[in-house]
């Protein structure tokens, strides 16, 4: 089958624009996911440590007797 050189260039043409297209899409993707994955994990994080910090305060509260441990 022959292909005339309209045909070719204009595949050609395509292959060169579709190539880095994907390629900036795929790294654009992976980017974006590791920077929500970051952020997830760094709000997972806090999330824990304030967690901890009301624990503890409930629990010094309990010792010095302002809150009976059931309401704590």
């Amino acid at each position: 089958m022959k292909m005339s050189i309209r045909t070719k260039l204009i595949i050609i043409s395509l292959l060169f624009l579709a190539v880095p297209s994907l390629l900036i899409g795929i790294i654009g993707y992976q980017s974006a996911a590791n920077s929500l994955n970051t952020l997830g994990a760094s709000g997972l994080q806090t999330d824990v440590r304030m967690t901890i910090e009301m624990i503890d305060a409930l629990q010094k509260q309990v010792k010095v007797g302002k809150v009976s441990l059931a309401e704590a």
